[in-house]
Parts: C-alpha cells; sequence; structure tokens
C-alpha cells in the first residue's frame, strides 16, 4: 500500500484542495478566473508530505454519505476542519481505494450516488446545500452544478 492508502486507513488525507490517488500522485485543484475548481499543480503526496510534514487532517464519515455497488464503494463526510468536505472512492472487491478528493470550502459531503461513470454528491452545511458531479476516472474535472441557498428575511 502507499501512503494515500495507509492515511486512509488511519482516517486522515492530506490538507491540500486536491485530488489523492492510490498511487500517491496528487493533482491539486485552484480556483479559476471563472470561479470553477480547475487542475493545478500535479505532484507527488511525498512531496506534499515534505512540504508541510503535519500536513493531514482528520477524517469524519458521515452517516447515509455511501453509495454501494459489487465494484465500488464510495464514502465521504467532513474534516476536523470546519467547511472542509471529503469523498473516497474504493474499488470492490478488495477494497483497493482508487482517489481521495478533498474540499476546501465545499461543506461536509452528505449524500452520494452513481449515474453512469459520475458521482453525484451532495455538500451541505446551513446555509449551503452544493451538488457536485465528479467523473469516477478523473476527479479531478468535478464540476459543482448548483448552489443552494435560503432566501433572505425567512
Amino acid at each position: 500500500m502507499g501512503l494515500v492508502s495507509d492515511r486512509c486507513e488511519a482516517e486522515t488525507c492530506r490538507i491540500e484542495q486536491g485530488v489523492f490517488y492510490a498511487s500517491d500522485e496528487a493533482v491539486l485543484l485552484v480556483e479559476g478566473a471563472s470561479g470553477r475548481l480547475e487542475e493545478g499543480e500535479r505532484t507527488t503526496v511525498a512531496d506534499l508530505a515534505a512540504r508541510d510534514p503535519p500536513g493531514w487532517c482528520f477524517v469524519d464519515r458521515q452517516a447515509g454519505c455511501e453509495w454501494s455497488e459489487p465494484d465500488l464503494l464510495v464514502v465521504g463526510g467532513g474534516t476536523s476542519w470546519e467547511g472542509e468536505g471529503w469523498l473516497a472512492a474504493v474499488e470492490q472487491p478488495g477494497s483497493h481505494l482508487l482517489w481521495i478528493l478533498h474540499l476546501e470550502n465545499s461543506e461536509p459531503f452528505v449524500a452520494v450516488r452513481r449515474v453512469g461513470e459520475e458521482i453525484i454528491a451532495v455538500s451541505e452545511e446551513y446555509p449551503r446545500r452544493c451538488e457536485w458531479r465528479i467523473p469516477l476516472r478523473h476527479p479531478e474535472r468535478l464540476m459543482l452544478t448548483g448552489i443552494m441557498r435560503p432566501e433572505r428575511g425567512r
């Protein structure tokens, strides 16, 4: 197992915003000019850990944020930092981690499902609820597809 898989087993992930693969490769995500998350630096988790050794956070699995199929398990929740969310895709059987996605401002993930080759996930904490479309084989190409906020004065 690699560093990402080992840390996932220990219920931790890197604090950077990005996708962390079982191969210990990482794709950091940055906010682009349009406000959308875009692919940033491609690096290794070993390099990130060398730059910031204590840069790991605990993950809290959200009850109900799970999608299970014979060949895939997707789970998620929040982290030990307010407003952050994470998702992990695991190949079944055998529990082989594919990737962990960590987002700094998403809010915790509360629901997830698979539609074809995409993961549809909802992150939510009052007053914000977001829907995300995440390609299973290329999670770094995720898209925020909807933000819902309560109306003022209600």
